[in-house]
Parts: structure tokens; sequence; C-alpha cells
């Protein structure tokens, strides 16, 4: 059992079953959220704190994707969430695959999964572990590909450019360590709470 090290204020956030879209986006990403062309990637973005403004219990993420042969799978899948300080507006020049650069709280692992697309389109992924956002700080959303192969039929992401707010490393063989690459790109994202 996965266990939430962050507790809002003694309680979470009551859970509304609203839904807010924080970034839209036109622009297919390859990178976003896992690319299926490399046996494993790192994939992280920063959301200000403008863009979600109160507190709220994320019960999961909605996002859309295109471009890929259905069905689609990747094994071994994580998406995890942190506050970092709302100074931290974009990714340093060479970002850390481990976010020890950003200065992380209330690391939350929200969903270890295995994926399977089986439309192109708006997919809702809905967490196994909510995280309780403070509505102060800045939230980093991080996607771990642990795949371990890769698979003709990958597709994109719909994402924004937006200088820097994103980050990502991919490689065959072994899940990436040390740092990354910037990426001027936002994944669209809809919060679910």
């Amino acid at each position: 059992m996965i266990i939430n090290p962050y507790i809002f204020d003694g309680n979470c956030v009551p859970i509304t079953g609203g839904s807010s879209l924080i970034v839209n986006g036109f622009t297919n990403i390859n990178q976003y959220p896992a690319y299926g062309l490399y046996d494993y990637s790192w994939v992280s973005l920063i959301y200000s704190q403008g863009l979600i403004s109160v507190p709220r219990q994320i019960r999961g993420i909605e996002i859309e994707v295109s471009g890929y042969s259905t069905p689609y799978t990747y094994l071994n899948q994580t998406i995890k969430m942190a506050h970092i300080p709302s100074s931290t507006n974009v990714f340093p020049l060479n970002p850390q695959v481990d976010w020890s650069d950003l200065n992380p709280t209330n690391i939350t692992i929200c969903k270890v999964f295995n994926w399977t697309i089986n439309a192109n389109g708006l997919i809702e992924i809905l967490f196994d572990q909510n995280f309780c956002y403070n509505g102060v700080d800045n939230l980093v959303l991080g996607w771990e590909n642990r795949d371990g192969s890769w698979a003709i039929g990958y597709g994109s992401a719909e994402s924004l450019a937006n200088s820097n707010k994103g980050a990502y490393k991919n490689q065959d063989n072994s899940y990436p360590t040390g740092t990354g690459f910037r990426l001027s790109y936002s994944m669209k994202l809809r919060l679910l709470y």
C-alpha cells in the first residue's frame, strides 16, 4: 500500500468531483507522457500555483494523446507529484532526474500501473493515492516509464509551448539517471479533484 506522506492541515481537502483544465495545447510532443521509441523514459513538468490557485485533493489527471496504434501498452509506469517552491518556475539548464535540484516536498507516488491506450483522444487516469495540493507552492508532475522495451505504434501527447516547463530523458537498456534536458512545452493537463 502506498502511503501519502503529506496531509494538508491535518486533513486533505474534500473531493468535490470537479475538474479544471490548467493547460490546453495542440502540439504533439513524443516525449510526453512516455516516449515509446525508447526502453525507458523520464518526464517532469512544472505547473505554477497560479494555474491551480486553491488547495485541492487531486484524485487523477486527464491528458490527450494522438498518433497511437491501438491498443498500445506501456508496462511499469509511475506517476508522482510534489510541491516545489513558488520561486521555481522553470527547470534548470541540466535538470536532475531525481528532482534534487527542485527542492521538492511532499513527494507522493500517485499511481503505479500498466497503461493500455485503447483509443486516441482524452484519457482519464485515476490515482491510487491522491495528492493533497496546498494551494501555495508550484506543482511538479513526474512520469516514469520503466517498460524496458520499445514498440512500434507509439504516439504523443497534446502540449502547449511554454518556456522550460518540461524536462525529459530517454534511453535504452536502463532507467535514466543523472541529468536530463529541458523542453519548452507543457503537457495538456486537466486535474481531477
